[in-house]
């Protein structure tokens, strides 16, 4: 009579999780090549860029954290201000588009709102690589799409924020 593994071991467990991020990461993969809400112009490089609004106090804040956590090379983080209006253009994005949300562009696309969100936090590897993963994968990133608006809304009530931060003002 031969011996049942032992599948509720440590060994058995940890070989599963593994099985499982591989898994996971290769549906997000998935997902972000047919993703809705990114355009056809592209980021040259295999680095992404986080693009803020410059003048909020919050956005400033946020992008600065993400960007010390991300390693050499991994991203770059400007304001759409420093970029110039050409630079924008070449991205397709315009000045309604930056005033309203962050975005993130690399060589999978353009993407917006709670996306470059995700795309940021996964630049930043380890456990904020997984904290993007599941943010972009449905459905929480149906539910972080009205949180995001919600942030951008109310961004000048925020630490950090100042009057400048109000959208449409």
């Amino acid at each position: 009579m031969t011996e049942c593994p032992n599948i509720f071991g440590a060994p058995y467990i940890s070989e599963l999780w593994r099985l499982q991020n591989n898994a996971r990461e290769r549906a997000y993969l998935a997902l972000v090549d047919v993703a809705e809400s990114t355009t056809s112009l592209t980021f040259v490089g295999n680095s992404g860029l986080l693009i803020f609004d410059g003048d909020c106090g919050f956005c400033t804040t946020s992008a600065h954290w993400i960007e010390s956590h991300w390693s050499k090379n991994a991203a770059t983080a400007e304001s759409w201000q420093k970029l110039g209006a050409d630079r924008l253009s070449e991205l397709g994005l315009t000045h309604d588009d930056v005033t309203t949300k962050a975005w993130w562009s690399d060589d999978r696309g353009v993407r917006g709102g709670e996306r470059a969100v995700a795309a940021a936090l996964i630049a930043a590897g380890g456990l904020w690589k997984f904290v993007g993963l599941v943010l972009d994968t449905p459905p929480i990133r149906w539910l972080a799409k009205p949180g995001y608006r919600l942030v951008a809304r109310y961004r000048y009530k925020l630490p950090g924020a100042t009057e400048a931060c109000r959208i449409g003002s």
